[in-house]
């Protein structure tokens, strides 16, 4: 917080200047990029101090008190995340005067990128902060897209909040001590997703597609209900996305792949073995198509 305070003085007097125009204004957002790198990691120290706050909320209202401060602790502990919904909106608010105007705003938009990148890891870190017990590693998640409240009715019905991240789907449960934070429960990768819905519910269906090929299947489907049409298709559309970006990645490297080895001259044997060992490793691929036929 201190590192904040003191780059964010020095960032202000450096807006302050009177020789400072559009150019000069996303120059300085730019040079302070360090600034900014300090805010994921406030982000996920958050929900920790609003939990100390609410603590120790006895001692600091009395503080409060004896100084005359009209607002309280939690009020100037969320000014710096506030900060940074203002700077998005005010570089998109000059964007557009320059739009309008018919004025390049390559510099502006490459300001905008930087601090909506690191708005974009500070949720990242609030969501991975916020699941408590977790098996999983921090790259597994990727980055932090949604999450929702739903009434999972199988394979066991429980009211759940559920993230959904790039690489992962958790399922997590309320910590009745913390309203803020929640219990790991369980988790699909999104590489190893499958989601079906149905025009005649407001239902997600959400299966573990690898598990499923070894087991019960009903074990490994998680049926969310999302209680209103609008929920179910943000969902729906979030998570189709994932999977088709994941899709044409893996079409992309196969590709290259496919160039790279038909650049490759083939080395000839003289003495060839008459069995070559099979590869150990296996493929992977986002999407899993049953080719099963039905006689």
């Amino acid at each position: 917080m201190e590192q904040i305070y003191s780059n964010q003085t020095n960032f202000l007097h450096a807006l302050e200047s009177p020789q400072v125009d559009i150019k000069a204004v996303a120059q300085t957002f730019l040079e302070f990029e360090d600034l900014f790198r300090l805010y994921p990691r406030y982000f996920r120290n958050t929900p920790k101090a609003n939990a100390a706050v609410k603590e120790l909320s006895f001692l600091i209202k009395e503080k409060q008190e004896r100084i005359n401060d009209k607002l309280d602790l939690s009020a100037y502990l969320l000014t710096p995340i506030q900060r940074l919904g203002k700077y998005k909106l005010f570089l998109e608010n000059i964007i557009k005067q320059l739009q309008k105007d018919d004025r390049p705003i390559g510099l502006v938009q490459l300001s905008l990128d930087m601090v909506k990148k690191y708005m974009s890891k500070g949720n990242d870190a609030v969501a991975l902060a916020s699941i408590l017990f977790s098996p999983l590693h921090t790259k597994d998640y990727g980055s932090f897209i949604a999450r929702e409240k739903f009434t999972v009715l199988k394979p066991k019905k429980a009211e759940m909040m559920v993230f959904l991240f790039e690489g992962v789907v958790v399922f997590t449960v309320e910590d009745p001590k913390n309203l803020e934070q929640f219990v790991y429960q369980k988790s699909i990768r999104t590489h190893d997703l499958r989601i079906a819905t149905f025009d005649n519910d407001n239902t997600i269906q959400l299966t573990d597609f690898t598990k499923t090929k070894r087991r019960n299947s009903s074990k490994h489907t998680y049926i969310l209900d999302t209680k209103s049409p609008k929920v179910k298709e943000a969902w729906k559309l979030q998570i189709e996305d994932i999977l088709w970006k994941q899709m044409k990645k893996i079409k992309e490297n196969t590709l290259k792949a496919y160039q790279k080895s038909d650049e490759t001259p083939v080395p000839v044997r003289k003495n060839p073995r008459k069995r070559e060992q099979r590869a150990k490793s296996t493929g992977s691929s986002v999407f899993y198509v049953d080719y099963t036929t039905h006689h």
